[in-house]
């Protein structure tokens, strides 16, 4: 939360902290276990980089009675606004919101549809859990990256040629 009061998160660090977001949530998610109330204050930077979810204190167990309704409601489903049972979609609609907010008004196209699809008022349009939300993100980055590694090729390649001209010049 104090990160983001800061402004804007640069996209490779918001896509770090959101995929490590995932990375715990899957791991939750995987034991059954609903975090129910994730929000910018609950996710810890620590100093060595890494990511913590906190307060698991509304936390649920899948497959139990009483999974609705709580939580803070500027990152609820819409689902869990309305009381209704939920599942881990609702822990991906707010780890969304999370990574919406970081990335704030101007975000990159490419992260615009993870946000979108993670935040989707429609839960069967959501990513099923933390691990098909970090498979997402992950596949988001690689996307991204993959014109950089051409890019690297192609000037690799050109150098590669200039430099067999120059030898080839030379003999």
């Amino acid at each position: 939360a104090k990160r983001i009061e800061k402004g804007p998160v640069p996209v490779v660090e918001a896509l770090r902290i959101a995929e490590q977001m995932a990375e715990g949530l899957a791991h939750a998610h995987q034991r059954g276990v609903l975090h129910r109330d994730l929000k910018p204050a609950n996710v810890f930077l620590c100093e060595d980089g890494r990511v913590k979810l906190l307060d698991f204190g509304l936390a649920h167990l899948l497959g139990t009675d009483g999974v609705s309704g709580a939580g803070t409601p500027k990152y609820m489903a819409p689902e869990q606004a309305r009381g209704e049972e939920v599942d881990q979609r609702a822990d991906v609609f707010a780890a969304g919101k999370v990574l919406g907010e970081m990335l704030g008004e101007k975000r990159p196209r490419r992260l615009e549809r993870a946000v979108a699809l993670a935040t989707s008022s429609d839960p069967a349009v959501r990513p099923r859990d933390g691990q098909a939300w970090l498979d997402l993100l992950q596949a988001t980055r690689n996307a991204a990256e993959r014109p950089v590694r051409l890019r690297r090729v192609a000037m690799l390649a050109g150098i590669g040629v200039v430099l067999g001209g120059v030898v080839v010049g030379v003999v």
